[in-house]
């Protein structure tokens, strides 16, 4: 399935480096120990990846859908777009954008099919 969106995310990758900026996201994978699996210890993994940053403001689409949804309009959220990647993104991870840690407030994945092409990332 993923031969359909090739192209789209080859695009979607070339733009995002082209006008993004390159930043590290940290995962922290959880291990279990393999004579106590009860125990885990978390390991950090870091990726360099590139992030398009944009300004900060809602349209009235962005309004609209959170009104249907339930959820709070958040006008002046800063937000970001990031191209697939070989890992999944979580809220819980961690972006260093140069020296300031950036913090993820939500996730909304671009996937057709099942197929990762993009990620709406919003900041807290």
């Amino acid at each position: 399935m993923t031969m359909i969106f090739d192209r789209n995310i080859k695009s979607v990758q070339r733009l995002i480096k082209k006008y993004g900026q390159l930043v590290t996201w940290t995962k922290n994978v959880r291990v279990p120990d393999g004579q106590q699996p009860w125990k885990v210890t978390q390991t950090p993994q870091t990726f360099q990846v590139y992030i398009v940053f944009t300004k900060k403001g809602s349209n009235f689409a962005e309004a609209l859908q959170h009104l249907l949804k339930g959820t709070e309009v958040n006008i002046g959220s800063p937000r970001g777009l990031m191209a697939s990647v070989p890992f999944v993104p979580d809220i819980t991870d961690n972006i260093l954008r140069g020296n300031q840690r950036i913090v993820i407030k939500g996730i909304d994945p671009i996937e057709p099919n099942g197929v990762p092409i993009m990620y709406l990332i919003e900041f807290a």
